[in-house]
C-alpha cells in the first residue's frame, strides 16, 4: 500500500503545486489554461524518480532471498526478513 501511495502522490504533486500557486497568485482558473500536458510528464517524471530512488536505496545484501510477513502460531504478524 505505502508504494501505491508514494506513487499516487509523486503523480499528483505537480498539480497540486500548480493549484496552489493559482490559488496564492490570485488568478482566476477561467482566464488560465491549465497545463495538463505538462503536468501529467512532471508528475510521471517524479513517479520515476522516486520509483528509481527506492530501488537504488535498497540495503539487501545481493543474492538475498526475501521472506514475505507470515503470522506466527499466536497469530502475531512476523515482519518479512531477507536471509
Amino acid at each position: 500500500m505505502r508504494p501505491l501511495l508514494t506513487a499516487l502522490l509523486a503523480l499528483a504533486l505537480p498539480t497540486a503545486l500548480w493549484l496552489l500557486w493559482l490559488a496564492l497568485s490570485g488568478r482566476q482558473a477561467q482566464r488560465i489554461e491549465m497545463p495538463v500536458v505538462r503536468l501529467i510528464l512532471a508528475g510521471a517524471a517524479l513517479a520515476v524518480a522516486v520509483a528509481l530512488f527506492a530501488v537504488a536505496s535498497r540495503d539487501t545484501p545481493p543474492g538475498a532471498t526475501y521472506h514475505p510477513p507470515r503470522l506466527d502460531e499466536q497469530g502475531r504478524i512476523v515482519p518479512g526478513y531477507f536471509d
